[in-house]
């Protein structure tokens, strides 16, 4: 038998081995690419202790329209705070208000609220270089709870959307549950979801000890 026989023999057979190879190849890859896509967003979760503790306050928060208003109110709050502060410490004439100056004694009629307050200019002109350092530190604090609120908007928007898919609580079911029943829930959309990658299912005991250690 000639030698280039013997080669292309096997040469026809190594392709007839790939041809019959590679549809277990192509469906092998096929199964991967579609466990993938089937893949829970909220899956194997980086950081649990948080994400129990988000899910957890979502709920006493009474939800995502509740945490909008909190952080709004409290980025007000600071600065009527600041604010109020620095016009009772820097911009009341208080010479003129107890009248302890003899210019003020000689006052006769009584002395109405806009003549104790000084004008903004008066107020910055004489304000102390404390007050100023106080308000900058101020400023800094509150563009930090800002980026904050910010950040925690866009967490509790994905705790919403894991109470409403996972879960399944709408957003006006959730006023008139428990966080025993939430919590039941929870321990569901572990079997199915797979929060936790160190253990098939999780007990009550195993939230109670993330929330507490957090």
């Amino acid at each position: 038998m000639d030698y280039r026989t013997l080669v292309n023999e096997d040469n026809d057979a190594t392709e007839g081995q790939e041809q019959s190879l590679s549809p277990f190849i192509q469906f092998d890859t096929e199964e991967d690419q579609n466990n993938s896509d089937k893949q829970s967003p909220w899956s194997h979760q980086k950081d649990l202790d948080d994400f129990f503790v988000r899910v957890y306050q979502y709920h006493q928060q009474h939800g995502f329209f509740c945490i909008i208003l909190s952080e709004i109110f409290g980025l007000v709050q600071f600065i009527f705070i600041v604010s109020f502060t620095v016009l009772i410490v820097q911009c009341i004439d208080y010479p003129l208000l107890f009248r302890s100056t003899p210019s003020a004694r000689n006052i006769t009629h009584k002395i109405h609220f806009n003549e104790v307050i000084q004008s903004p200019n008066q107020c910055l002109s004489n304000m102390h270089l404390l007050t100023t350092l106080c308000i900058i530190l101020s400023i800094i604090y509150w563009f930090y709870r800002l980026s904050r609120a910010i950040y925690n908007l866009f967490s509790y928007f994905n705790i919403r959307a894991f109470y409403t898919q996972a879960l399944d609580i709408k957003p006006n079911d959730l006023l008139n549950m428990t966080w025993h029943e939430v919590q039941q829930r929870l321990l569901i959309a572990q079997r199915t979801h797979h929060l936790c990658i160190h253990k098939l299912n999780l007990t009550e005991l195993d939230i109670h000890n993330r929330l507490l250690r957090f």
